[in-house]
Formats: structure tokens, sequence, C-alpha cells
């Protein structure tokens, strides 16, 4: 998945150049974070219903995802569109229409990708992400050959991409279905649309503040300068977002454990070899940088190199606060957890809107930086107290 997703922003940005790939991070970025909004935390808080005895039936969650996605088609109309023209990525209409089928199926493949992370499927979700980005980077692949690659043909890609996921995460749900709904091989909880969402709403400060603090910084940037700004920047962070493929993956597993075993502290050891890795990976990343931007990108993209020194620094932080508070959405504890990521985010548009306008795109690595160690260090801290109220229990 990694690979895919790397490969494509690197040819968008050779072939497109900066300000083109501006847009892309934007449009990217205003989806992701508009589809948290529109889930309801329905993705978290599913997943939770989903992994326990008794579950939740996979019927009544993708009827509810569905209609979540439904609606969420005025959402991308009024805010997405929105945010698109404030950040001066709206220039060319053909980008609004194909921004608000994109956003729609983001939001449905994400329910459908969180579906089969409740149900254990973990590999079959991650896949579905992978057939996503292969699509893109296809699209992209081809498009070039006949040398009628343009900023339409990508985005066109990115919609196509979408839709794919989806037809395949909905066949292997329809199997699974029959395998354990239908047969009764599982037992269903009495749930409706109406209490998933009650028992949902409150990962949303979660989940959205979450993705704001990872994500937040590239929109801030568009507001305050340029789509070129947020291309180069983006390039930056897409290649330290690498670092958190190990708590990405310990954190699914970490979320599923906790949730199965009630303890915070159970997936401690894992934590510990992800850390040690994510250093390990920033070192080499840091090293490789100067002379690998110029090689894969060109010169335009030499301006990301010093935000690549500082963003991967910040990887360490952010490994840490991922695998953390998986377990404690995990345990439930989305109140906890919301408050914590809540205090990254304000921490980071704070921070953005002075460093910003002062060092530029810099600044925002630098915002980042700061918001990452915050919500680290908060997280640790909960753990720890969690541990803690389940030791005094037992006792």
């Amino acid at each position: 998945m990694a690979a895919s997703a790397i490969l494509f922003a690197v040819l968008t940005s050779r072939w497109l150049g900066p300000s083109d790939r501006g847009i892309i991070v934007v449009t990217t970025t205003t989806s992701s974070l508009l589809m948290l909004l529109g889930s309801l935390g329905v993705g978290t808080g599913g997943r939770v219903l989903l992994a326990r005895t008794p579950s939740l039936s996979i019927r009544l969650y993708l009827a509810l995802a569905a209609r979540l996605s439904a609606f969420h088609s005025s959402t991308a109309c009024v805010l997405g569109l929105g945010i698109l023209w404030l950040t001066k990525s709206l220039d060319d209409p053909a980008i609004g229409a194909l921004f608000v089928p994109y956003a729609v199926l983001v939001l449905f493949s994400y329910l459908l990708r969180e579906c089969h992370h409740g149900l254990g499927l973990h590999t079959v979700a991650v896949r579905g992400e992978i057939v996503t980005t292969s699509t893109q980077t296809a699209v992209v692949l081809a498009a070039a050959t006949l040398d009628a690659l343009n900023l339409r043909i990508v985005l066109g890609g990115m919609v196509l991409g979408q839709l794919v996921q989806v037809f395949m995460h909905l066949r292997t749900l329809k199997r699974e279905f029959r395998v354990r709904d239908a047969t009764s091989s599982v037992q269903i909880a009495e749930e409706t649309g109406g209490s998933v969402v009650r028992f949902s709403r409150h990962a949303v400060p979660v989940i959205f503040g979450q993705a704001f603090v990872i994500r937040g910084d590239r929109l801030i940037l568009g507001f305050m300068s340029s789509p070129a700004a947020v291309g180069i920047y983006g390039v930056a962070a897409t290649f330290t977002e690498l670092l958190w493929l190990v708590s990405n993956g310990v954190g699914q597993v970490a979320f599923k454990r906790s949730t199965e075993t009630g303890q915070g502290r159970s997936s401690d050891r894992h934590r510990r070899t992800a850390l040690v890795v994510t250093a390990l990976g920033s070192g080499l990343l840091c090293a490789a940088a100067p002379w690998l931007v110029p090689f894969l990108l060109g010169d335009a993209f030499r301006g990301s190199i010093s935000m690549i020194f500082v963003l991967g620094v910040a990887a360490l932080p952010m490994a840490s606060y991922q695998i953390d508070v998986a377990v404690l959405n995990g345990l439930g504890c989305m109140k906890r957890a919301g408050v914590i990521t809540g205090s990254g985010s304000v921490a980071l548009g704070g921070l953005c809107a002075v460093l910003v306008p002062l060092a530029g795109a810099m600044g925002a690595a630098c915002a980042s930086l700061v918001a990452y160690s915050l919500l680290a260090i908060l997280a640790r801290m909960e753990i720890k107290r969690t541990s803690m109220d389940e030791e005094a229990k037992r006792a």
C-alpha cells in the first residue's frame, strides 16, 4: 500500500509540478477530514460493536453506512467546495465536479474498511486501499504514456480507485454476511441505527482531531499560502508518513486486543518494538533525503528536504500516540481520547497561525512536531492512569 501510494505521489509531483500536486493534496486532505465528520464516528464505534460478543449485525452496519454516504453528498457540495475555493484550488469547475463523488466514495470505502477491521479481517481492509492506490497509479501511467496526463485525469483516476475499492469490499462483506449473520454462527446484538450513532458519536472528536493534527497543516498552509507551497510541503509529509507504517499496523492489533481483553498495557511490547523501528527509519530517511528528493522529483521540490528533517523527528511521537490512542479507543475511552486529540488540534492550529506567516511551510512542520509531541505525552499519561485504575479494581 505504501509503495503504490508513494509511487502515485512521486509521479504526480514530477509530471504535474508543485501547483497541481498541491491541489491534489488539498483535495485528498479535505475529503479525509469531511469523511470523518460525515461518518459520525460510526467507523470507530462500529468497529468496537462488531468486535464484541454479541456482535453488531453486518446488514445493519452496511445500511447505516449507505445512508451516511448518501447524506454526505450535500456536505461535500457545501463545505468541501467551500474549502477548495478558499485554498485557491477550484480554478477549474471540473475539479469541483470530480471532488463531490470522490468525497462520497471516500466516506463509503472508509466505513467498509472499518467494518472489515471490526470483523478481524485486517488484511482484506488494507488490500482495499492497495487496490485504490494501484488503480490511481495505473491511470496516471496510462495517461502519461498517451501524453494526455493532466489534473482532471488524475482526479478521475482517484474517483475510479475509490469505486473499485467499494465494489471489492461489498463483495467480501456479502460473503461474510452469509457465513456470519445469515447462519447465526455469531450471536447478534439487538441494535438500531440510532443506538449505533449514539454509541459512536463520542469518537468524532477523536478521529477528526487526530486527522486534523496529521493533515490540518496542509489546509492551513493552503489558506495562508499557495497550492505550490502545499505541493512542496505535501512531498515531505508523504515521505515521512511512511515512518508510521509500523505504528499503524500495531495500532490495529492493539485496538482489537484492548477491546477483547479490557487491558491497556496488553500491547506494550509491540509498542516498544514499533518505536525502535520508527526511530531507525527516521534516521535512514533523513540521511537519504538530500539526494532522494532531487533524484525522484527534480529541483522544484528541493525545498521539501529541510521539512523532511523536522517531520522525520516528529514521526516518533506520532507513532507513540497512534498506538496509545488506538488502545484507548479499544477500551471505550473515547471521551478521554477526544480531549487529548482536541488538545493537539488546538496546538497545531494555534502554532500554524503564528509560525506559517513567519516561516512558511517550515513553520507548519515545526508546529506539527510540537503538536505530535503533546499528543504522545498526553496519550501515554492516560494509558498509565487507566492501567492504575485497572490494578486498583483487581486489588
